[in-house]
């Protein structure tokens, strides 16, 4: 996408999902996605890890589950060690295909941490 910028790259991505989404749920959400992005730039390792850090925590702070591991649309939950794991193989997680829709959040912004 040569002469875009990011926030019209984002903005098509967005409308795009938002389209195919609300055309698979029976009703429709409006406004699906938030109006403000946030971007922030990595300074060194100590920030990337507390983004990090911030993003598997997000759906703890939601109320969604207890810890990063159990959300099962989290990288903490693929990141779960298993008994597999010390044979040399790694088991995939749950019996879905990872297609599933996530539940709704028990209240609050998962974004508004304070972090």
């Amino acid at each position: 996408m040569p002469n875009r910028t990011l926030s019209e790259i984002l903005h098509s991505w967005e409308s795009l999902s938002a389209h195919e989404i609300n055309h698979l749920l029976p009703t429709k959400v409006v406004p699906f996605w938030q109006s403000e992005s946030y971007d922030h730039l990595v300074r060194d390792d100590d920030d990337l890890h507390r983004c990090c850090h911030y993003t598997l925590m997000n759906p703890v702070n939601a109320g969604l589950c207890a810890r990063p591991e159990d959300w099962k649309w989290s990288s903490g939950y693929v990141a779960q060690r298993s008994p597999a794991a010390d044979l040399g193989t790694v088991s995939v997680p749950g019996s879905g295909t990872g297609g599933e829709t996530p539940p709704q959040p028990a209240g609050g912004d998962a974004c508004a941490t304070g972090a």
